[in-house]
């Protein structure tokens, strides 16, 4: 079994690539996970607007999530949006979250952690969590230019605690970041993490990576 994950596309050009990228690896399910658009009003996107509109067609068996880019009419109307919970997913249990953390009513992909934590507790060990929000403690330093582990928002670490003590996923998968190390362990979270955005990973039916392009900077 391959499965496919991605996140963060942004634009038509890197849509285009992975369209190409499926062709040539053959998928058997997948999860794209935000950020399709680019802009905050994301619904003045036409071209990534239209573009997530078709995807049932273009990526079909293809799960997706919401980020803090998108056209929220337009990911929300298709077929396989995974709404915030548990799903069974090809013999899979899986818990999706959509959006970021946040409490401004005035973007609406943001998300109150509560809700997702209540949800986490009554759907218990899971195999694959999936988020467009990147796990507690993974913050961009922009004076090093790069990702590191670092006190985040209290609800990241609630988040996380309810994912260790709760969801117990066997991988989390999650954009958002922009990390160049694609697969860790987050400390005191004993939980194998993917970061998938800036690439197009396939997966194995134990999650292991079989293929996984160069990054779109790379490319």
């Amino acid at each position: 079994m391959h499965i496919l994950a991605v996140s963060d596309i942004h634009s038509p050009s890197t849509l285009d690539r992975l369209l190409q990228w499926v062709k040539e690896n053959p998928y058997d399910f997948g999860f794209a996970l935000g950020d399709f658009g680019t802009a905050h009003k994301a619904s003045e996107d036409v071209a990534m607007s239209l573009a997530v509109r078709t995807l049932p067609k273009t990526l079909p068996r293809v799960y997706v999530l919401y980020g803090n880019h998108d056209d929220l009419d337009a990911v929300q109307s298709h077929p396989l949006w995974l709404q915030n919970g548990l799903h069974n997913i090809h013999g899979f249990k899986v818990f999706a979250v959509n959006g970021i953390w946040g409490r401004n009513p005035h973007k609406p992909w943001h998300q109150r952690v509560t809700p997702q934590i209540r949800r986490a507790e009554k759907a218990g060990p899971v195999d694959i969590l999936v988020t467009h929000e990147h796990p507690f403690g993974l913050e961009f330093h922009h004076h090093s230019g790069g990702y590191k582990f670092s006190e985040k928002s209290w609800w990241h670490k609630q988040f996380a605690d309810a994912v260790a003590n709760c969801l117990k996923p066997r991988i989390w998968l999650y954009g958002h970041s922009y990390t160049k190390d694609p697969d860790r362990t987050i400390p005191d979270l004993n939980i194998r993490t993917l970061g998938i955005d800036s690439r197009f990973v396939m997966l194995n039916e134990n999650f292991k990576i079989v293929k996984m392009s160069n990054t779109i900077e790379e490319e």
